[in-house]
């Protein structure tokens, strides 16, 4: 199933599709979202959302969500104004400055790179130089890649284990084969 879920996340669009799924996401587990994603300047973050880190399920965090599509490369991370360190940058110096509402300026806040894709090897070391030079006590950074996308999904919203054995069989099947037009439907 996990299979599945990763080769329809990965083909998701950035606006209208894979934002959603991430709002949906992020509903399930009762985290709350503030702002949703649209058109237009939003100062780095396409979702704002507070409730407990899932991580951890202790702390109250407000997350700042930034969604892209695809895996992170060496020309998606330095990209003048839509790449994501310039993303980081804006959050950091802009949206955590001036778009935080009062309830919510005390609690801790994660910033969150999200794609339906990875983080490449060659860009793997400035994410962590960039992490490591910005985070503090009340500031982390996390990546949600396919990977947590995939898991999150299935921990949420769909788990195969609602099936008999015998069954999950013939879902896996039916779904693999859905689009093909010759499929017969019978599983």
């Amino acid at each position: 199933m996990k299979l599945i879920l990763a080769d329809y996340i990965s083909s998701l669009k950035e606006d209208g599709e894979l934002d959603l799924l991430v709002t949906n996401l992020l509903r399930e587990l009762d985290i709350i979202p503030l702002t949703t994603p649209q058109k237009g300047r939003q100062f780095g973050v396409d979702i704002a959302a507070v409730g407990l880190d899932p991580d951890t399920e202790q702390e109250e965090t407000l997350f700042l969500i930034a969604v892209k599509q695809a895996n992170i490369t060496r020309s998606a991370w330095s990209t003048d104004k839509t790449g994501v360190r310039a993303t980081l940058d804006e959050i950091k110096d802009v949206y955590l400055n001036t778009s935080i509402p009062d309830q919510y300026k005390k609690i801790s806040k994660k910033i969150i790179v999200l794609s339906n894709g990875y983080i490449e090897q060659n860009v793997n070391i400035n994410w962590v130089n960039y992490i490591n030079a910005n985070t503090n006590p009340g500031l982390t950074y996390e990546y949600w890649g396919i990977n947590k996308l995939v898991s999150l999904a299935e921990k949420t919203q769909f788990s195969e284990a609602l099936f008999p054995d015998d069954v999950r069989s013939l879902l896996r099947k039916s779904l693999a084969l859905l689009d093909l037009p010759e499929y017969d439907y019978r599983h």
